[in-house]
């Protein structure tokens, strides 16, 4: 998609620029000349463009490529805080928090948003509590960390059994994995149903990850590493 300047008089009253038509030098206009208005803002059409990708006909690619990237991220920095150097980052794990965020988180949380709002309806405080309490009480201790933690020991090459009890262990019911969840979720999500439109909730959601999954991340490989003692001990 190409960027959707606001040009005329039915747009945004802003700064215009416009060269004169002799050639000479660009001067400052509040009138409209077709030919050479353009808009000045170049962060304001960087974030149109984005809006446009997400109420546009690629919102899901735009979603799950921002997804991507920012999981991927998120995994990186968790390494770097874990002491590790450059040379000690761990590709493989960067590339499956990638995929997941990509092909498992994006997709998961845009149809979840959307089946939440048709069938829990209406924009005053009883319906926005209720999404709240659904979200928090069922959505992630039952399906979302279940989701990450045996999809992510799977991604990693080790059985169904393992990946059950990675599960129980750390992802299903009330773990302490879901009690940090709270403290972190229910201020962002108190944000998501009271102030963030639909359209725009799986990317708030992306940029909270970016923090949360940090801790996801170190969560998961310390998971993995006490179980991998356990199996050699074995």
């Amino acid at each position: 998609r190409g960027v959707k300047g606001r040009m005329g008089m039915g747009g945004r009253m802003g700064m215009r620029w416009r060269m004169h038509p002799s050639g000479g030098q660009w001067t400052p206009s509040i009138g409209f000349d077709p030919r050479y208005c353009i808009r000045c803002d170049a962060s304001s059409s960087l974030v149109q463009v984005y809006q446009d990708a997400l109420l546009g006909e690629d919102a899901l690619w735009t979603k799950a490529t921002t997804s991507g990237v920012i999981w991927a991220l998120s995994d990186w920095l968790a390494q770097k805080s874990e002491g590790r150097e450059a040379h000690e980052v761990q590709g493989l794990r960067i590339l499956r928090f990638c995929a997941f965020g990509a092909l498992v988180n994006a997709p998961m949380f845009d149809f979840y948003y959307f089946i939440q709002d048709q069938v829990i309806e209406g924009e005053t405080l009883v319906p926005r509590l209720v999404k709240l309490s659904i979200d928090q009480l069922l959505w992630t201790p039952f399906i979302y960390l279940p989701t990450f933690f045996g999809g992510m020991a799977l991604l990693e090459g080790r059985s169904t059994e393992e990946a059950v009890v990675e599960v129980q262990r750390k992802g299903f019911g009330l773990t302490r994995t879901l009690i940090a969840n709270w403290k972190f979720w229910v201020p962002v999500n108190v944000c998501t149903y009271f102030w963030i439109p639909l359209e725009y909730r799986v990317l708030w959601n992306n940029a909270a990850s970016l923090a949360w999954t940090i801790f996801l991340s170190r969560t998961q490989n310390t998971t993995t590493t006490k179980d991998k003692e356990g199996r050699e001990e074995g």
